[in-house]
């Protein structure tokens, strides 16, 4: 039973990780485009941003 609940503890760490991840580099793509005006490179760090959002929610989603 202890060992389930470390797994489990250890997966939401991995989840908050990536989430975190994934808002930081949506927040760094938004400034990018806000600094150098350069929508070519800010979408595309914007879009990997919500891709990790998105994988961290999926995978915290298949662990419930």
């Amino acid at each position: 039973m202890i060992a389930i609940l470390k797994q489990l503890k250890k997966i939401r760490v991995q989840v908050m990780i990536r989430f975190i991840l994934g808002l930081g580099t949506i927040i760094a793509g938004v400034g990018f485009i806000e600094g150098s005006s350069s929508f070519a490179v800010g979408i595309p760090i914007i879009i990997v941003g919500a891709i990790v959002m998105v994988w961290a929610l999926s995978s915290s989603q298949i662990t419930q």
